[in-house]
């Protein structure tokens, strides 16, 4: 696979370990210029290049390609699905800075194998009435295996909304608003909140969440206790490679092909 290195002037000096890792299963050419899409495209696209795949580490193409500050570190493993596909890798100096940084590039690299796979779409049902929440809720109440719930909240410390998936051999996906005004009854809210309370202390499927004491800390200001939480994907990841980081951005960056950092 041919491909093209979007970096920084400084990372130059890595080319040597670049081509270890490579070890001529893809052909790499290397700049150092930053790029809006359109350039970085037709760089990729010259007839010297004719890249089938862009790696990027450059912040300042970053910032041109992605919200935000397009800082490397946290984009490294998502990929953007342009033309010719973006696979965003950590600076190259962390192959020998960072104590995982060799094996953690690789790992990125693999992802080249799917670069061009479609994404998988992801289907969710906002709650718009209590109604709905509770025919919809009780039809899993005896049929799902377990139960994955995380949590956001807004600048004044309160839940914005949850999200719920039940797995039943599908995944079922609901958001759960917590503001009055996202109901179609205006004291639809109360409600809500007291069938959840009854709902995730009654049933006995698993409970699952990421860094689950933040989710069940917040979630009990509301009076809402969680029985059989017993599954934390950052706990077990954490039993796997206690040494890397466990943010559900990164262990989703390891686990999932066609990750995408959402901030």
């Amino acid at each position: 696979m041919k491909l093209l290195l979007n970096t920084v002037p400084e990372d130059r000096r890595f080319k040597g370990a670049l081509a270890g890792i490579l070890r001529g299963d893809h052909n790499c050419v290397v700049t150092t210029t930053p790029c809006d899409q359109t350039k970085l495209l037709a760089l990729a696209g010259r007839p010297e290049v004719k890249a089938d795949a862009i790696l990027c580490n450059n912040p300042e193409t970053l910032k041109q390609l992605v919200p935000g500050t397009g800082n490397p570190s946290d984009w490294r493993g998502s990929i953007l699905r342009f033309s010719i596909p973006v696979l965003c890798v950590a600076p190259l100096h962390h192959i020998h800075s960072v104590p995982h940084g060799e094996w953690l590039f690789k790992h990125d690299l693999s992802k080249l194998s799917c670069i061009r796979s479609p994404a998988q779409k992801l289907n969710w049902k906002p709650i718009q009435s209590y109604g709905e929440l509770r025919n919809l809720f009780n039809l899993h109440r005896t049929t799902s295996l377990f139960l994955v719930i995380d949590i956001e909240t807004d600048k004044q410390n309160q839940i914005d909304t949850i999200g719920f998936t039940f797995f039943d051999g599908e995944f079922h996906n609901y958001v759960v608003p917590f503001y009055p005004e996202d109901y179609r009854e205006q004291d639809d809210l109360p409600k809500v909140i007291e069938f959840l309370r009854e709902f995730l202390s009654s049933t006995d499927m698993p409970k699952c969440f990421h860094n689950g004491a933040y989710d069940n800390y917040y979630l009990l200001r509301y009076g809402i206790a969680c029985r059989n939480y017993i599954l934390d994907t950052e706990y077990l990841w954490y039993c796997l490679y206690s040494e890397l980081p466990k943010s559900l951005a990164f262990v989703s960056s390891m686990l999932l092909y066609d990750t995408y950092y959402w901030k």
